[in-house]
């Protein structure tokens, strides 16, 4: 071999080298990227799970049977308020009635 061409060898090797050094990089990397993403995806499952239960009820279960509790609340307000109308309606007729036969009764005595 001439010294050009051990010159190119070593110029080879080192490349060859510096290859290895930069995969190893890489594979670092890689192995970083794919820790940080395993812990992102443990932490949003543990979130999930908060939120929509785990065996238990959730916070998203609790909250709607706290709307669920509230709107059957509301809607027995609503009846309350309904039942209370037609009594006050139906107070008034009879109290208009009544009236109205005082009025025709004094009417036909005075006549």
């Amino acid at each position: 071999m001439n010294d050009k061409e051990d010159g190119l060898l070593l110029q080879l090797i080192d490349e060859f080298r510096d290859s290895r050094n930069e995969i190893r990089d890489f594979r670092n990397e890689v192995q970083q990227w794919r820790l940080e993403m395993t812990q992102r995806v443990v932490t949003t499952e543990t979130q999930m799970k908060s939120i929509v239960g785990n065996g238990q009820k959730g916070r998203m279960e609790k909250l709607e049977d706290l709307v669920a509790e509230h709107k059957e609340e509301r809607d027995k307000q609503e009846k309350e308020r309904l039942k209370d109308r037609w009594i006050v309606i139906g107070g008034s007729s009879v109290v208009a009635v009544l009236i109205s036969a005082i009025a025709f009764v004094i009417k036909e005595i005075l006549k």
